[in-house]
């Protein structure tokens, strides 16, 4: 048997086996080192070379195919001589298995600045009334290398994972829209401290999903609060001074206080109006100057007019510009000193306390009577009992007239055969005049007070006391509720109701 190939040795590698050389083995004929490949083949890797050269990052898919005879020849002398033919069909193919990995990460932006502002309603713990510039704002970013999107560049994963340095400053989508955070620590740190202003610095990163490649956008983040301050509180102080005849008196002032009271606007100069809540009481000027109006008929100058000759009022001065206002609460404290004198002629009848008399106004004056200071105790006080033309007293000693207030007071009319202490404790009401009868304090308590012009009229009593036929009992202790009534109880084994009257069995004792 003889074997042949048509182009011997150019495309094929043929080898006879078999021990009449009846079997053939054929190869296709090529060098893996590329030094000795048959031009067919060779022709299809130079072109693999000339495609890799122009794009590094095309899939190679170059391919050819030869068509080649081999001849097998046998003589024998039986049949003489006989030929047959095989077409051997030969392909050759590149498979490229190689894989396109990202080399870098480009970015679309190197930075981001994001100027962020806050306008409040009126300081700058006030509600936000509107915000500006934290529109989210888009990031890109390109994968290199930068190879078109297609079968030709497969397998290649371009794919990137979005992220920030600091979370609570920003947020992004894993599509790259980056959003600034309105209720960050540090806008909420920048709102601590005057003028509200602060900035921030993160990176906006891109990552290869592989995780081998990275990118970064630096994100600058300013912001700035406006809004409007004004102090919180101020204090002005008056001084009134009463001269005179007391049922007509002369009204001095001391020197007219004022104070600026300024709204801050931060963030840019804006003009700014101011308002009193009440002009009558408190007036502001066009820059902020408080002045209190002093006019002795207004009404809460009037009630400190009484003892204990102290008032306060209050008003709100407001600030206005064109983002929102701010208020100060603005104290006005007046001091009266009262030094006024009542129209009296002299007697010597009456007394502290002691009622009755002539029916005309008089002044009783705690003279040469007195006792020696150490026989008393040092909270008794002395001065002078004055009767109205109305018939009621009043008391004052060298400082002040008493008014809605309780007071110990020397009386130098009791009548000590009688048991009737040297001193008292007497009420005296808002005009200060002296009450008598009964008085219900501001917690309820009910005390009596002596209506007889006995040389004691005023006094508080204390213990046991009938009144219109009726006992009740009335605290002797000095604790506090001194005088006071007890109601509901048993005293000395004797049963108070609830209006604190002695009662047995349910049933009221009378006299």
């Amino acid at each position: 048997m003889r074997w042949e190939d048509e182009n011997p040795k150019q495309y094929l590698k043929i080898t006879p086996q078999g021990s009449f050389e009846h079997e053939l083995k054929v190869e296709a004929k090529y060098d893996p080192n590329g030094a000795d490949n048959p031009a067919w083949i060779q022709n299809v890797i130079n072109a693999d070379n000339q495609k890799r050269d122009a794009d590094p990052y095309e899939k190679l898919s170059g391919t050819a195919t030869q068509v080649e005879h081999v001849t097998v020849t046998s003589e024998d002398a039986t049949n003489g001589h006989q030929t047959a033919d095989c077409e051997v069909t030969l392909k050759f193919v590149t498979v490229d298995e190689t894989v396109i990995h990202p080399e870098s990460v480009q970015m679309g932006q190197q930075q981001v600045k994001f100027d962020l502002q806050a306008t409040k309603e009126g300081d700058i713990n006030s509600a936000v009334k509107t915000r500006t510039g934290f529109d989210p704002v888009q990031l890109s970013c390109t994968v290199l290398p930068d190879c078109s999107s297609d079968a030709l560049h497969t397998p290649y994963n371009r794919e990137v994972i979005w992220s920030v340095s600091d979370t609570d400053v920003a947020s992004i989508s894993q599509t790259g829209l980056l959003a600034p955070n309105p209720n960050a620590q540090w806008i909420k740190d920048a709102e601590h401290v005057a003028p509200y202003t602060g900035t921030k610095t993160i990176k906006a990163i891109a990552t290869t999903v592989d995780g081998q490649k990275v990118g970064e956008t630096t994100v600058v983040l300013n912001y700035a609060a406006r809004c409007i301050e004004m102090p919180e509180t101020e204090t002005l102080d008056l001084v009134l001074t009463m001269t005179g005849r007391r049922n007509a008196p002369t009204y001095t002032f001391g020197d007219m206080p004022e104070k600026q009271v300024i709204a801050t606007t931060y963030q840019e100069n804006r003009p700014i109006t101011y308002s009193s809540s009440n002009s009558s009481v408190l007036q502001v000027s066009a820059d902020g100057t408080i002045r209190p109006v002093q006019d002795a008929g207004l009404e809460w100058i009037k009630k400190a007019c009484v003892s204990p000759y102290t008032g306060t009022i209050q008003a709100v001065i407001t600030g206005t510009d064109a983002t929102g206002s701010d208020s100060t609460v603005v104290t006005l404290k007046i001091t009266v000193s009262d030094q006024t004198t009542y129209s009296s002629s002299s007697s010597s009848g009456g007394g502290g306390g002691g009622g009755g008399g002539s029916h005309s106004s008089k002044t009783v004056a705690i003279s040469g009577t007195t006792p020696a200071a150490s026989s008393l105790p040092e909270y008794v006080v002395r001065g002078t009992w004055t009767e109205t033309e109305q018939h009621k007293w009043t008391f004052c000693d060298d400082t002040r007239t008493y008014a809605s207030e309780w007071a110990a007071i020397y009386n130098p009319y009791a009548d000590k055969t009688k048991d009737q202490q040297e001193y008292d404790w007497f009420r005296f009401d808002e005009s200060g005049y002296m009450v008598t009868g009964w008085f219900t304090d501001v917690d309820g308590n009910r005390y009596y007070l002596n209506p007889v012009s006995d040389g004691t009229q005023g006094r508080m009593v204390t213990g046991w006391y009938w009144i219109d036929g009726m006992c009740y009992y009335f605290n002797p202790v000095s604790n506090g509720t001194r005088g006071a009534m007890k109601r509901n109880c048993e005293i000395d084994g004797y049963q108070l109701n609830v209006d604190g009257i002695w009662v047995v069995n349910g049933v009221v004792q009378t006299k």
